[in-house]
C-alpha cells in the first residue's frame, strides 16, 4: 500500500505493536488476518493522513517523498509553533478535515456549526499556518499549495 518498503517494515511493526496494546479486542471466532488486516489499513491511513496534512503544510524535506515517515510533530518546533497561532476552533477544523480526513459536513456535524463556519475556519487556519510557516503575507499569489474557496455573495453572512 506504500511502496517503500522501509515505511511498510516500520508501519508492520506498529500494526504488531498496536495489535499487542489491543489484544482484548480480538475475537476469536473472526480469525486473526481479518483482524491484523483492519489494524494494518488503520495504520496506514493514519500515516497517509498525517504525510496529507505535512504535505499541505508544505514542510521542508517533506513534500518530495509523501510516503516518507513524517517526523515527530513534537520535535517540529515551527510545525508546533505554527499551529499554536491557530484558535481551538481552527485547529479543531484543521485537524478534523486535513488529519482525519472528513469532509467540511462531516467536520460540521463533528463540530455542530454550521457547513459555512467550517470553510471559514480552515480558510483562516490555512492563511494563519501559511504566514506562520514561510512568512507569506495574507493576499499573496500563491496558496501554498491549500485549496482555496471564494467568499458565498454578501459575504458569508457572519458564519464564522
Amino acid at each position: 500500500m506504500v511502496m517503500n518498503p522501509a515505511l511498510a517494515e516500520d508501519l508492520a511493526q506498529d500494526t504488531f505493536v498496536r495489535a499487542y496494546r489491543f489484544r482484548s479486542s480480538y475475537d476469536r471466532s473472526r480469525g486473526a488476518a481479518p483482524w491484523l488486516h483492519t489494524i494494518a489499513a488503520n495504520v496506514v491511513r493514519s500515516h497517509m493522513r498525517r504525510a496529507r496534512l505535512l504535505s499541505i503544510l508544505s514542510l521542508s524535506g517533506f513534500r518530495s517523498d509523501p510516503v516518507a515517515a513524517p517526523p515527530d510533530w513534537s520535535s517540529d518546533t515551527a510545525l508546533m509553533t505554527a499551529l499554536a497561532t491557530l484558535s481551538p476552533d481552527e485547529r479543531a477544523a484543521l485537524v478534523l478535515h486535513h488529519v482525519h480526513g472528513h469532509g467540511y459536513g462531516e467536520v460540521a456535524d463533528i463540530l455542530r456549526i454550521p457547513v459555512g463556519t467550517v470553510g471559514s475556519r480552515l480558510n483562516r487556519a490555512r492563511t494563519r499556518l501559511r504566514e506562520a510557516l514561510h512568512g507569506q503575507e495574507a493576499g499573496d499569489a500563491t496558496d501554498g499549495g491549500f485549496e482555496t474557496q471564494a467568499a458565498p455573495p454578501g459575504g458569508g453572512g457572519g458564519c464564522a
